[in-house]
């Protein structure tokens, strides 16, 4: 098992939970999941500042095999993909 951590930025919390829920994760404690093959921890939510504007930041790390983490984070990023603005 490999660590690989991404940080997620301007979506809510809740929604990245969420989404470990929806793949059959388990919590096991606050902020972390674990599913077959996998466990992932869900940061605190955080800001960074870019020139004006604050954006929330929430680090995902999981724990898997290379495989799996490029199969998870590939599948994450689309389910979060949004154009236009749309929310």
């Amino acid at each position: 098992m490999e660590e690989y951590t991404l940080e997620m930025r301007a979506i809510p919390r809740s929604r990245i939970i969420d989404y470990f829920l929806e793949l059959g994760g388990d919590r096991t404690e606050e902020g972390r999941f674990k599913g077959q093959g996998w466990e992932v921890e869900v940061s605190r939510e955080g800001l960074v500042v870019l020139g004006s504007f604050q954006v929330s930041a929430i680090l995902v790390t999981f724990r898997c095999s290379k495989e799996t983490r490029k199969k998870m984070t590939d599948e994450m990023r689309r389910h979060f993909l949004r154009s236009g603005g749309g929310g």
